[in-house]
């Protein structure tokens, strides 16, 4: 069964708008970032843009804390439903892998966050 797109348009606005939601980094194996700084980054409702196609991304930048020390190489995001344990609601691979070394900080553009109900 697939969605007709109006109604996954619908369904990922409903589910992205609302408080109390966080992104976070994963490696490849699905386990979360932890240490030198890590840590999960809320995202306020205002920060996606409206669902279109079936797909909703974020319209603001998403910046996670500077590292003291290197992390982990992230693979995937994920959304999660509270600032450390919660929920994981979905996740995904990004393009490429990435890691931050001491006093950078990963940065993800508008647009750069592209959920789907696919």
């Amino acid at each position: 069964m697939a969605l007709e797109t109006v109604w996954a348009d619908i369904i990922l606005d409903a589910a992205l708008e609302v408080s109390g939601l966080y992104v976070g980094l994963l490696t490849s194996g699905d386990v979360e970032l932890s240490g030198n700084g890590y840590a999960r980054v809320s995202v306020a409702a205002s920060t996606w843009d409206a669902a279109s196609g079936g797909a909703k991304d974020n319209g603001a930048a998403i910046s996670f804390p500077e590292a003291t020390d290197t992390w982990s190489e992230a693979a995937k995001v994920g959304l999660y439903s509270a600032v450390s344990g919660g929920s994981k609601y979905a996740s995904y691979d990004l393009t490429a892998p990435i890691t931050a070394t001491a006093g950078q900080v990963i940065r993800f553009p508008a647009g750069d966050f592209v959920w789907t109900a696919a």
